[in-house]
This record gives structure tokens, sequence and C-alpha cells, in this order.
């Protein structure tokens, strides 16, 4: 199944008539709703139908659910969630003989390559897995794992895909609708024979490429002395292009974001909104990013967990000076001084760890300038709550028990939250809700072991708070996919990151990924892929820098040979910004004091 090329406004034609749009991922299906709301409300319409657009994992979902509903499939006891599934892997591999250093990694690596075999159509017990230890490893956890889900019932979410092909394949009555696909540079085998059986049964679908834009683009690449000098120059490029043109689309691709995120938003903060370097600075950000941070990384979250740990073993100096002087906490505004003597008051007199009641005794001692009663008497409620916490039980039941602590302790009270704190204090209560899922799947835990999961979970969920719609976008390689801006700049494409180094996946022999054409298996794979993706982010805008750095550190660097065939751009050939950012302005201020 080949791709067909559509141009936008047929898109949106088909869509009003009703198709379904299935895109690759759920930042795409968000900009084609909205472009789709933008190009009825330019053609005049008062009102219009919500086209269905959905990612393909929510649509697979839904379609399943639909199946069952209808009684198409068997409803299974349970349909495994992510985190459900990633606990039982875990404890399929903790429960083997083989010893392992990283149990969570591990078992998410295994979790991958058993997905991966569904993918791709592939019976393990027809392929050889004894080249090694780690293939060994993997058959036996593999067969452990599916023999737990079939006596149990439970259905893990990678089979949803297998069983509508099983459920469709020879029914003529698969699906009644005409669906679209796009935004996917490649198919897996499964889904191109899901798509084949609905086909060939009373439904259609059609795989799409939107048509690139007839306006000519002008590409170049771009030296850069180092990331440093890279992130410079682009923010510096982004500031005069929203200057002459704020409603401009302008995108920022990142091969790696996760590495360079930091030093991007704050030098896009201390450019385009300086106020937010402040303490009380809360100015909307002109731009959205693709990649969020683990939601344990979040101040008002890494409090919750802070409190948690007290209640357990109580907490190290250091860790405890963030937690006294939160303002997550209820009495924090009228109690900063004295709470920050409180903390002044323990790293004088107290050893390197503080229990809860030793806290309680000295907050709550009124003689003193340290005392702080609004603390005492929260602090003093979780104290007398502790003492009845059992030595085990259900995760269901240690949701309670951690939301009844956190109540008790004044979390999220007496303050008034922004909208990125909001959200993640709503996302923080989505995963307990998750978390209370495990009980199906696993037996009672203590209080140490049931919070050490909740934390993984926490560290392993990756969070980023909704924003309104901005024009500038900072987005993975896989985020743009599909996506149309005014101006692109694709940053750190050196020959040491671009194409990407084979990952193939330790427990899978690789002579059978290799054979099977499988992700990351080999270098002309990697580079079969980089050259595609390559060359839909020079289509994707008029006007497309490509830049790389010269050097990391001491080790010199060279661009990326899929970019020797531009043209090379000096910095000066750009229209770049020539305002001094905020730091540079503070040091221009400087004055020099003369000592006598």
């Amino acid at each position: 199944m080949n791709p067909e090329t559509i141009k936008r406004s047929e898109l949106y034609e088909l869509l009003e008539q009703g198709a379904t749009l299935v895109t690759g991922n759920s930042r795409l299906a968000a900009a084609l709703q909205q472009e789709f709301q933008q190009q009825a409300i330019d053609s005049g319409q008062q009102a219009w139908q919500t086209p269905d657009i959905r990612p393909w994992a929510v649509w697979l979902k839904e379609t399943w659910e639909e199946a069952v509903f209808d009684d198409q499939l068997a409803s299974p006891a349970l349909l495994l969630t992510e985190q459900q599934e990633q606990y039982l892997w875990e404890s399929v591999i903790e429960s083997s003989s083989v010893t392992v250093l990283r149990g969570e990694a591990t078992a998410k690596m295994a979790r991958e390559a058993w997905r991966l075999l569904i993918d791709w159509q592939l019976d393990r017990r027809l392929a050889d897995f004894s080249n090694n230890e780690d293939t060994q490893s993997f058959q036996r956890w593999a067969d452990d794992f599916e023999q737990r889900c079939i006596a149990q019932d439970w259905l893990p979410s990678s089979r949803i895909a297998e069983q509508l092909l099983q459920c469709w394949q020879g029914d003529t009555h698969s699906l009644n609708s005409e669906t679209l696909l796009i935004g996917f540079d490649e198919l897996t085998p499964l889904q191109q024979d899901l798509l084949a059986a609905i086909n060939s049964g009373s439904g259609s679908v059609r795989w799409l490429q939107a048509e690139q834009s007839s306006e000519k683009t002008s590409a170049v690449r771009l030296a850069c002395a180092d990331n440093n000098d890279e992130i410079n120059t682009l923010v510096k490029w982004i500031r005069q292009r929203l200057a002459v043109q704020p409603e401009s689309r302008l995108g920022i691709v990142v091969p790696d974001l996760s590495s360079h995120r930091a030093d991007l938003l704050y030098r896009l903060t201390e450019s385009l909104v300086p106020a937010n370097l402040t303490a009380d600075g809360d100015q909307q950000k002109p731009w959205n990013i693709s990649l969020g941070l683990p939601l344990m990384h979040y101040p008002v979250i890494e409090i919750a967990f802070r409190l948690l740990d007290l209640v357990g073993d109580g907490l190290p100096i250091e860790k405890l000076s963030p937690l006294l002087n939160s303002p997550y906490l209820a009495g924090a505004a009228g109690e900063l001084a004295s709470r920050a003597l409180l903390d002044r008051r323990l790293r004088d007199v107290h050893g390197p760890e503080v229990s809860l009641q030793d806290l309680c005794w000295l907050a709550g001692n009124s003689q003193q300038p340290w005392s702080s009663p609004q603390l005492a008497k929260h602090f003093s409620k979780v104290a007398e709550l502790a003492k009845e916490i059992p030595g085990a039980a259900s995760p269901a039941d240690w949701v309670k028990w951690f939301t009844g602590i956190l109540n008790a302790a004044g979390w999220g009270k007496d303050r008034d939250f922004n909208a990125g704190e909001y959200q993640a204090m709503e996302a923080f209560h989505k995963l307990l809700a998750r978390f209370s899922g495990l009980q199906s799947v696993c037996d009672r835990l203590s209080y140490s072991r049931a919070l050490g999961l909740l934390k993984r979970q926490a560290r392993s969920q990756i969070f980023q708070p909704r924003s309104e719609s901005t024009t500038l976008q900072l987005l993975g390689l896989y985020e743009a996919i599909g996506l149309e801006f005014d101006a692109l700049w694709v940053m750190d494409l050196h020959d040491n990151n671009w194409p990407a180094s084979p990952r193939p996946n330790p427990f899978i022999p690789l002579s059978l990924q290799r054979q099977k054409g499988m992700p990351h298996a080999d270098q002309a794979r990697e580079l079969a892929i980089a050259r595609g993706i390559t060359e839909r982010l020079l289509n994707a805008a008029p006007d497309v820098v490509m830049s790389y750095p010269c050097r990391a550190g001491e080790e010199p660097l060279r661009p990326s040979p899929l970019l020797l065939g531009l043209v090379e751009a000096k910095q000066q050939d750009l229209q770049l910004s020539e305002q001094p950012g905020w730091n540079e302005i503070i040091r221009k201020s400087a004055r020099v004091e003369l000592l006598s």
C-alpha cells in the first residue's frame, strides 16, 4: 500500500462529506482540526459539522470498543492499561531466575520487543531466539507474560489491532465508512494487513500525503560555532520574524529535543518574555513545545512526593528545606518568615535526617521565633494519620491514604494556581486513578513499595501543560510530520546525529530485525528514513534553515551528509534581530566602580 498525494482543499472536502481522518500523532490531529475550522471561517460559514479527526491510537481503541459493543468481538475481563502492562512485565522478570540490574528499563525494552513482533506479524516460536542470553531470556519472559494474560483473560493494548484484523478478515461488514490516513512515514505490516481487510470489505481506506506547496522553497544550511551559538542565532531569527510578521507560522525542529529543551526555553524566555524570569512572572508564552517534562519534575508534584516521603522514613535535611519554604502548603504566605527560620533552626541543631515528629515539635513551639502554628497544625494531623497506616494494602487503598495525607498536610490549599500548576495537579490525580488500577494485576503492597511504584510512574509520565494556539512551535522530528509553516529552522544536524545511529532491540535476534526491516535495525534503514524526513522538512515551508554545530566541546563536527546539497549561508545572510537580550542589557548597564 503506497500513499497518494492530496491537496489540502480536497482533504477538507472529504471531511465535510463525513470521512474519518486518522493521523500519525495527536499534534497533527489538533493542527488539522484548527485548519479545518479556519478554512470554514474564511469561506464565510456560520456553522459547520466538526470533522472526525483522530490520532491512530485513539481511533484504534475506539474502533475496537465499537466492535465489542456490536458483539463482533468478545469482551476480555480486562483491557490492560500501559501501567498495568508495564507492572506485569516487571513482575514476570522479577519472578524469573534471571538477575537484572534495572528491572523497570528491562521491562520496557522487553515490552517494546513483544510489541514489535506483533506489529511485524512475527511468530517468535517460528524464529530462532537461541542466539544469546538476552533473546533466550526474552523468550521465557514472553511465554510467562502470555500465559498470565490467557489465564486471567487480560488483553494487552498491543493486541487490539491484531484482534480487529482477525475479526475483519473475511467479514464483508468490517467498517462501513471512508477512512483516510495522513502523517505516516511508513505503515507496519499489521497496519497494512488491517487496512487491506477494511478495503476488502465494505469500507474504504486511503493512505494520503499532503501535496507540497507550489511556492518556491529557499533552503540553506548554516554552520554555527556550537549548540550555544546555534540556539542564540535561531532565537534572534525568531525574534526578527515575529517582529516583522507576528502571525507567521514558525517551526523549530530538533532531533533530540530533550537534550536542548532547557537551553531553548531559557533563551526564548529571555528574548521574548523576559518578565517570566522573575519570581512572579506569568506572561503567556508565544510558543508551544511538543515535549514536556516528567510529571515528577513539576514543583507542585515534587512537593507532594516529599510530603509522602516525610511520612515514610523522614527526609534528609537538604530535601526538607524546599518543603518548608514551598508555596504549595496551607498557610505558606502568612508564615513565610517563620518557616524560613524553622529551616535555619533545623540545619543548626538537627542531624542529617528529620522525622515528622521532630518537625511537628519544633514548628509548634510557640515561644520561639520559628514557631509556625499553621504548619504544626497540619503536620500534626498528618502524624496522627501516619499512626494508622497499615503494613500492606491494595493500590486502590494506598491512593486513599496518599490523598488523605496530602489533604491533611494542606497540600494545594490557600494558593491561586496558574494554568500550568492546575493542569499538573489534574494530571497527578489522573495518575493516582491509573495507579489504583494496578490492584487488578498485583498483590498487596507495603507503603514504601507503593510509593516507589507511584514515583516511577510519575517519572515515566511526560507531561506538558496545554496552552493556547501559538504561531511558534518547538517540535521533535516526528511531531513535525504533515505540518506546514511559513518558515522553518531545523537544528543540530551534524554527522554524528543525523542520520541517527541504529538502535536494535537486544531481545530480538539482530538478523531477524534486519531481514524484516524493523525500526532502528541497521544503518541503511536509518539512512532511508532520515532521507525521507529531510526531504519532507525541506518542503514544509517556503523558507528553511538547516543548521549544525561545528564542535561539541573539543570534538570537531561536520554537517550531516544529507545537507551537502544545500547552499551554505552565513549568519549575516539571515534576517536576525539586532535588539539586545535581557542579559546583554544588564551587562551593558554595568558601571565601573573605582576603589580608593
